[in-house]
């Protein structure tokens, strides 16, 4: 844990402490937010829902990242669905303090511009292959993001540390699950990719970056606290 983590940790560990069980809804739109939520445990979704009923994954937040900052800094109204994806315990912390908290340490309130900063290209550039992309170069840039963000490097193969089915997969490629099940199954056939106990395992980090749609050499991955 780097020590602005800590200082985070330290700060939020004065608040009430708060458990949701896995697909339990901790915001939906047009909620006012109680506070300013960090991660303890556990993994959150970020969502929206279609007219008709289809959703697509905006982000996914894990341990030791925040949520909640755009009602917090500037007061927008929350139009998203915020769902454990696991088991999760959070803190939440008032508003007022954070704001106070974030006022009085420049170097946390400058990471949380720059993670922003970087949320912010990371979203243009997935609008990029949403609507430009074709099937094949929209489930090979989710999963290679999806890596960036929750890759644990073991030997020669980097495991996701997050379980995912092909049903979130497809969500965060904005695909329907049936087409997301075909591409996969085309990378687990070239060997790049395995599924082995619901985790997902990339057998050639290299191939992948090199197929991909969104990747950059030297790009740099961060959590981005919405």
């Amino acid at each position: 844990m780097n020590p602005l983590t800590q200082k985070l940790e330290k700060f939020f560990s004065k608040y009430k402490s708060i458990n949701y069980k896995k697909g339990e809804v901790i915001l939906r739109p047009e909620d006012i937010p109680l506070g300013v939520f960090y991660i303890k445990s556990g993994y959150v979704k970020l969502y929206s829902v279609s007219d008709e009923g289809n959703e697509l994954t905006l982000n996914i937040f894990k341990p030791h990242t925040y949520f909640s900052m755009m009602w917090t800094i500037s007061d927008i109204k929350n139009s998203l669905f915020f769902e454990a994806m696991t088991n999760t315990e959070l803190l939440r912390a008032p508003k007022e303090d954070v704001v106070k908290f974030l006022k009085s340490e420049p170097e946390i309130l400058f990471d949380l511009t720059r993670r922003l900063l970087i949320g912010l290209d990371a979203i243009l550039t997935r609008m990029d292959y949403l609507l430009l992309g074709d099937a094949r170069s929209r489930v090979m840039s989710t999963v290679l993001s999806l890596i960036e963000r929750f890759g644990i490097k073991e030997k020669d193969e980097i495991i996701l540390e997050i379980p995912l089915t092909h049903k979130d997969i497809s969500n965060l490629a904005g695909l329907t699950r049936e087409t997301t099940s075909i591409e996969l199954k085309k990378l687990s056939d070239k060997g790049i990719i395995i599924n082995k106990n619901r985790q997902l395992i990339v057998k050639n980090i290299a191939k992948l970056r090199e197929e991909s749609l969104i990747y950059k050499e030297g790009e740099e991955s961060a959590d981005y606290p919405l």
